[in-house]
């Protein structure tokens, strides 16, 4: 996967993220990163993330690569919904 489109797929991905409310009174990573992953209210946020995380894979030319990146969004979302 060529670096720019790795650099433009991650900021697209965090620009999301971050425009999102995650409910109401703070923004989702305004109380850091183990809150926005912990925090059940977030679910749909995370799954939305997650989702994005998985989109981005497929750009990735190495299937160990996409591999990895998958198990990462997976790690993340049992995080998410076991907390």
């Amino acid at each position: 996967m060529k670096l720019r489109t790795m650099a433009w797929t991650a900021a697209m991905t965090a620009s999301a993220a971050v425009t999102l409310q995650a409910h109401p009174g703070h923004s989702p990573f305004s109380e850091g990163t183990k809150h926005f992953v912990t925090s059940p209210s977030h679910i749909g946020l995370v799954l939305l993330f997650v989702a994005m995380v998985c989109g981005a894979a497929q750009f990735l030319k190495r299937p160990a690569e996409r591999s990895f990146v998958r198990a990462i969004a997976a790690v993340i979302t049992l995080l998410a919904v076991l907390s």
